[in-house]
């Protein structure tokens, strides 16, 4: 921890208890996204989130690390994590990228230190039990960019010997599934999603995962998952936003529009959710309304994709100046990304 004396007159946020933190409660976490390809400036942003069931890991001399899912991007380590009194109770250190076009927080894994630990001298590596290494050497692996077979057979490794060690632990379910999908075992990751129910009953994270975890033959029993997510916590977006889904490629339209719709009500400025609602608008040749779509995320932070999207609806509209303004972005968003130059071809 690093201290230092100032001239300025900060204003502090009021410290909260992380002690009491408990399972589905609503964070926040504020930090400032770094600058890179997808972002152009830097500057404050806030994500919402929930704490997830076992959202604390102990350590042999108590609680270490809090996890939630949040959708957060790189940079942003370092913030702090607020509760639902907008109190302080943490600092965000870990999370993993979820790109534009991606399924917003079912991907995201992040986490913080508890500000209990920060502001005494507990937090030191001996203070990490042998399940808490197990489970951070595990989640270290399975976020790494340009995953191997190799890095999640081992994180699945890690994270069953985790489990032998702390069966009830319902978060460790909630990760080993996620290494089972990745690896193609969708009834392994399944069982586990059930077993994350199982030891959390009351927590929407839990039936929202299980429900990405079904089959398209099985997208009913989602449904009715989803359903119970919303009941559970009314503010969860990855519930609405996931049956939002399904209710598209079973052809129930109003009832797509109007998840997205409520999900955009609940994170207005959540990009994930407006890129989603503008590819069901490109789908149903509501062109204008795709491009206002994407246009807001743009206005929200600019992107390669955005900007190749948006392009390809311009192209269909026959408005080929804004769509080769739009492929000239993204290449120069990203030179390298050579699918772009077929774009400009027909345009020029």
């Amino acid at each position: 921890m690093l201290k230092f004396t100032s001239n300025t007159d900060y204003k502090l946020t009021e410290v909260g208890d992380s002690t009491q933190l408990k399972g589905a409660e609503q964070i926040y976490i504020r930090g400032s996204p770094g600058v890179d390809a997808t972002n152009s400036k830097r500057a404050i942003r806030v994500s919402q989130g929930n704490l997830l069931s076992d959202a604390v890991i102990s350590g042999s001399d108590g609680q270490y690390i809090i996890f939630y899912n949040s959708y957060t991007i790189p940079g942003m380590s370092g913030g702090i994590v607020l509760n639902s009194q907008g109190k302080r109770v943490g600092v965000h250190v870990l999370g993993s990228p979820v790109g534009y076009g991606c399924k917003p927080s079912h991907a995201a894994i992040n986490g913080g230190i508890p500000i209990h630990l920060i502001d005494s001298d507990k937090y030191t590596e001996q203070s990490i039990d042998e399940i808490s290494k197990l489970f951070l050497d595990a989640l270290t692996l399975s976020v790494k960019e340009n995953l191997s077979k190799e890095d999640l057979t081992t994180a699945l490794k890690k994270y069953t010997t985790a489990i032998q060690l702390k069966p009830n632990n319902a978060l460790l379910y909630f990760y080993r599934s996620r290494v089972y999908r990745l690896l193609g075992e969708s009834s392994k990751a399944l069982a586990d999603s059930s077993q994350f129910i199982k030891l959390a009953p009351e927590n929407a994270f839990a039936y929202n995962n299980r429900a990405f975890n079904y089959n398209p033959e099985e997208y009913d029993k989602a449904i009715v998952d989803y359903t119970q997510a919303t009941k559970l916590d009314a503010t969860s977006v990855d519930a609405y936003v996931g049956r939002g889904g399904i209710y598209k490629q079973q052809g129930e339209y109003d009832k797509a529009l109007a998840d997205y719709d409520k999900s955009i009500k609940l994170e207005p400025n959540n990009t994930s959710v407006y890129f989603e609602r503008a590819a069901f608008h490109d789908e149903r040749k509501d062109y204008d309304r795709a491009i206002a779509n994407y246009t807001r995320v743009i206005n929200l932070q600019p992107s390669l994709p955005v900007y190749e999207n948006r392009g390809r609806i311009y192209f269909k509209k026959r408005e080929y100046y804004k769509a080769l303004a739009d492929f000239n972005q993204a290449i120069e968003i990203n030179p390298q990304d050579a699918s772009n130059s077929h774009f400009k071809t027909p345009v020029l």
